[in-house]
């Protein structure tokens, strides 16, 4: 009996999922029904019922004339298994998806999510981790990586250093689950801390940050939520921004202080200038004074010897 009641609310779950395409008005979405719609849609999904929307010819021409209007914008991982687009049952210009392994968020990936939320307005920011994530598990046992593949695996290795820390016991693919969720959670920090337009969209609550992680064999995603530590993440101080930006732009001839700089060249020039001149003229012609001198001093001090 309960089997059947948990399958009638999925069923009923999906029709719903059905109407709210059907319903979706061309203005965009509202924050709530953005997330909502990557939630029915994975649910189709996972259940073997997907709409495929938005993939026919008339959405190409509709996106190709009047530009993409995405819903989300969703940072994932690289992996064949975690097509963004598919497991949330969505079509063409529905989601504005940026892709790396280990979905960790540097300066290129932060760049695009920015485009996403600030250029395309998008009011929902999905970070999605996955099971059996190859690069987090990599950092978890400790592989030896090289190439460039290094340098991203180190921006994992906070997050694997905190489930561990958190999760002493815990061994194997427990603790590379814990590893995924603590992944996630160290992208949105990072992209909370680095991004002042992301701080900003979430202050004025024009964006919502979520965290997420699908399960490659089951197809269902479990909904994280917002950082544990987000309030106070979006509230980073006059003081830490000024210190970071001035680690962006280097020491004292920094392009911000050209006009300084300039100033301090010219005083610069005038001083040594005036020294140059000093020694060029004042100084010579004070020796040609004081030798012209000591010459009129000479026949002054013969006459007196005679008398």
């Amino acid at each position: 009996m309960s089997v059947n009641w948990k399958n009638g609310m999925k069923i009923a779950s999906i029709i719903l999922s059905f109407f709210s395409f059907f319903a979706k008005s061309n203005s965009e979405p509202a924050l709530i029904s953005s997330l909502d719609s990557l939630r029915l849609g994975n649910n189709r999904f996972a259940s073997e019922l997907p709409a495929h929307p938005n993939q026919s010819k008339g959405r190409r021409f509709e996106t190709a004339i009047e530009g993409q209007k995405p819903f989300a914008t969703v940072l994932s991982c690289s992996d064949s298994r975690v097509p963004a687009e598919i497991i949330f049952d969505c079509g063409i210009g529905d989601i504005f998806t940026v892709r790396v392994a280990g979905n960790v968020a540097g300066d290129d990936e932060i760049a695009s999510i920015e485009f996403g939320v600030g250029n395309l307005h998008t009011p929902v920011l999905v970070v999605l981790g996955h099971t059996k994530c190859g690069a987090v598990t990599s950092a978890v046992n400790g592989d030896n990586i090289e190439g460039l593949m290094h340098g991203l695996i180190q921006k994992i290795i906070p997050a694997v250093n905190k489930a561990k820390k958190a999760n002493p016991k815990l061994h194997g693919d427990d603790l590379i689950y814990e590893a995924i969720k603590s992944n996630v959670y160290q992208s949105i920090s990072d992209i909370l801390k680095q991004s002042e337009e992301v701080r900003n969209l979430v202050k004025t609550g024009k964006l919502q940050v979520i965290g997420a992680i699908y399960d490659i064999k089951t197809g269902n995603i479990e909904w994280l939520g917002n950082h544990p530590d987000e309030s106070n993440l979006v509230k980073l101080t006059t003081t830490e921004e000024k210190s970071k930006e001035q680690k962006r732009e280097g020491p004292f001839f920094a392009n911000k202080n050209l006009m300084f700089m300039a100033i301090f060249v010219v005083v610069c020039a005038l001083l040594s200038g005036g020294v140059i001149f000093l020694f060029l003229n004042y100084i010579p012609r004070k020796k040609k004074e004081d030798i012209a001198e000591d010459k009129q001093k000479e026949p002054s001090e013969k006459n007196e010897t005679k008398e």
